[in-house]
Order: structure tokens, then sequence, then C-alpha cells
């Protein structure tokens, strides 16, 4: 028909091509007319048809069949795989709310104790007890609680997706990065700089190469006349800075730009980094921050 000189032909069933669709599969996304719907639902036993007016139709894609088991479809590996990283990450919260609440406690307690240590000291001054005063300022109480806690610092997991290489599922779905609590045995109040072990003082070194090796070149015009800085986000991004003010997120396998920041002053960026956490760092020369 032309659709240029006719009206809309209707949606017909999918199963006998004649009739108007009145009824819909959920679970085959099959439309249908209400005399094919009997002959649907013995035609494949094994599933459990969830049959809804077609108006009430939900927009679920349909999974392809799993080749290992006849029964389902690939959906469901998927769904266990994503069930499994939720459950992780409600494991990890649980562990690490657990291991906050505990250290709030030990403050909390370090806290009362210093309290009950003042009020203390207090009614020794007031005192006309020459050994309570002499005790006072000795300094043996304030050396007491001259180390504060340890500082604990608290890292979130990040989902981390992986290219689609292999053949097992939970591999190409992607990994969840483990969440932390690390200890600064310094506690709040300090501050070190520890030097670095020198090659080979350490397994955790790694040697370098005698001589560098090229493993890709990535095509990006990024529109500067100079690129001068290139950090990296991740192994699929990128950010890049030159001689303008904006710094400017890519896709390393796209090549298309995702973000763009420009510099408070204005002034093009000395230098880039990113941090553990993936925030951007940059250095501005003409307003030295």
């Amino acid at each position: 028909m032309d659709p240029c000189t006719s009206a809309q032909d209707v949606i017909r069933c999918d199963l006998c091509e004649t009739a108007m669709v009145q009824m819909h599969c959920d679970t085959c996304l099959v439309n249908m007319c209400k005399a094919c719907v009997g002959d649907h639902m013995v035609s494949d036993e094994s599933q459990k048809h969830d049959i809804v007016r077609f108006a009430l139709r939900k927009s679920t894609p349909l999974y392809p069949r799993c080749t290992s088991h006849v029964k389902e479809r690939c959906e469901i590996e998927i769904d266990k795989i994503v069930n499994k990283l939720n459950a992780e990450v409600d494991e990890m919260k649980i562990t690490q709310l657990q291991n906050l609440q505990n250290h709030m406690d030990g403050i909390s307690k370090r806290i009362s104790e210093i309290k009950e240590e003042i009020n203390a000291v207090e009614q020794n001054v007031n005192s006309k007890d020459i050994s309570k005063l002499l005790k006072v300022t000795s300094g043996s109480i304030v050396a007491k609680y001259r180390n504060l806690p340890q500082k604990f610092v608290t890292y979130l997991p990040r989902f981390i997706p992986e290219r689609i290489e292999g053949k097992n599922l939970i591999q190409l779905f992607g990994i969840l990065s483990p969440s932390s609590l690390t200890a600064d045995e310094h506690g709040y109040s300090l501050k070190t700089t520890e030097k670095l072990p020198e090659a080979g003082s350490s397994p955790s070194v790694k040697q370098l190469l005698d001589e560098p090796e090229i493993v890709s070149t990535i095509d990006i015009d990024t529109g500067y006349r100079h690129l001068h800085n290139v950090a990296c986000l991740s192994d699929e991004e990128i950010w890049t800075s030159g001689n303008d003010s904006t710094m400017k997120l890519y896709s390393i396998n796209q090549g298309s730009l995702l973000k763009s920041i420009k510099t408070k002053s204005g002034s093009r960026p000395e230098d880039i980094a990113v941090t553990k956490s993936g925030d951007l760092v940059y250095t501005d020369y003409s307003d030295r921050t």
C-alpha cells in the first residue's frame, strides 16, 4: 500500500497474520489476537507466559536463548551477575559501617575520658593539696592523651567495566573494585611524607623498560594548537590540556568529547593530573594556585 495515499494499516496478529492484535505475551514479546492465545500458550509449555492486553504490554527487550541452558534466556545469566554484584556492595557497606561505628565508639570513649580528666584537673587546681597540684603541673596527664586515635580513610567500591573479550560472561560484564578502610598510624593531627623505596628494594615497585614500547596510537582532534598534557582517568578515558583555558575529557575508544572544564582564571593550565579517586587537579601559573 502507498503510505502517501492510504491510511496506516492496523497491527496484525503475529500468529495468524490476519486478525487485529488484541493481546500480548510479555514473556515472548509476541502480539496476537484473542483466538490465537490458546495456540501460543501450548506452543511452548516450558515457559510461563504472561499474557496481557496489547495496550498494557511492557517494553521489555527479547533476550536470545541461552546456548547452555535450553529453558533459560540470556537475561537470567546477566540478572545473576547483577544480583551478585549488588550483594557484594551490600556486604561491603555493612562491613564499612561496622568498622566506622567501632571507630566512632572508640573516639567517643576517648572524648569521655578526656572530659573526666579535665574535671579532675580542675578540682585538683582548686584544692589546697600541694601534691595534687604538683601532679597536674607535671604534664603526665597531658602526655597520656597526646596521641590521638588513628584516622580511617574509606574508599568506596567503583564499578570497572571490562572490554568484550573472552567467553566468560562475568568477565565480559565487569567487576567491582573492593572497598577498603585504611588506618593512618599518625592519627588526625600529624601529616608525614614518606620516601619512596628504591627500585629493587620492594617487589611492589615495577621495573621500567629499557626502551619504551608504543602500545597503540589514538587519533583524537583535540582542537588545541598545541597539546601540552595528558592524564589518564581510566583505561577508557583521558583528560587533555593545551594552549587555551579548556581541559577536555575524551573517550579513547570512540574518540569523542565527553566533558570540558575551563580554568577559574581563564588562563591555560600549566599541568594536569588525576587523583586515585578520579578527581581532576590542575596548576594555574597565572594566579599561582
